[in-house]
């Protein structure tokens, strides 16, 4: 979203905020949901990996006519097994990278079409040697989402780690603060440094909150809006 420019900041970020949030990449991802009546593949097994290959070598290799796996692909299929989980014969596959950019071209908005799930049951037959019909298909798309816009942080090309700081940075005398996986340099990309950037966001207020209520003649910002037991609350999560 800051990226893209969809909001208006005024008066405006610093520009040293604005070109980090330009520099850091934003990666795409699908994901595909699916849910059978019952496992027809290794139940115990948590992850398993897919790689489309393109040049007919690998015994798992497609045929030629297939429209999706006759493409080279840097980034294969991740799939999640849920039995071990839920006890539910449901699978949830992670879609990125080339492949991503790829299936979103083949989508059509006038016929519902959905690639990712026809690519995805592709993989499972030559993977299991069955494709039976799912009993329920989802698809997540994180970049149609108009409040994310994109599923994850990675180093783009002229991008650094300060850059992340640069963007966690509180600006406007603390009044605006910066949390989301984004924010995190050690974690970024993954949820718990979404989580974690939260509480420190958090925290960060509960101090704010309290200076202004040792110097509070202008009547913006009191402490009693935050109860004591909040900030125990937040405090002790951020011991975890």
């Amino acid at each position: 979203v800051l990226k893209r420019r969809q909001i208006s900041i005024l008066p405006r970020l610093p520009s040293a905020k604005e070109d980090a949030i330009s520099r850091l990449g934003f990666g795409q991802m699908d994901k595909v949901l699916l849910q059978y009546k019952e496992c027809f593949w290794p139940s115990g097994t948590y992850v398993f990996g897919y790689n489309f290959p393109s040049d007919g070598s690998s015994p798992a290799a497609p045929v030629a006519s297939s429209p999706i796996m006759s493409q080279r692909s840097r980034h294969n299929l991740f799939i999640f097994n849920l039995v071990p989980v839920t006890g539910r014969a449901v699978l949830v596959v992670l879609i990125t990278g080339d492949l991503q950019q790829l299936l979103a071209k083949k989508r059509s908005r006038r016929d519902g079409s959905f690639p990712e799930i026809s690519a995805v049951r592709q993989a499972l037959e030559k993977m299991f040697g069955r494709n039976p019909t799912p009993d329920k298909a989802r698809v997540v798309r994180w970049g149609d989402d108009n409040f994310t816009r994109g599923a994850y942080t990675f180093m783009a090309k002229g991008a650094e780690p300060k850059d992340i700081e640069t963007v966690a940075a509180p600006v406007f005398s603390g009044k605006l603060g910066f949390a989301g996986e984004h924010t995190s340099r050690n974690r970024y990309g993954y949820m718990d440094g979404a989580y974690c950037s939260g509480v420190r966001e958090g925290n960060r207020l509960i101090k704010l909150l309290g200076d202004h209520k040792n110097n509070s003649d202008d009547g913006i910002i009191n402490s009693d809006s935050v109860s004591s037991k909040e900030q125990r609350n937040v405090i002790q999560r951020s011991k975890l």
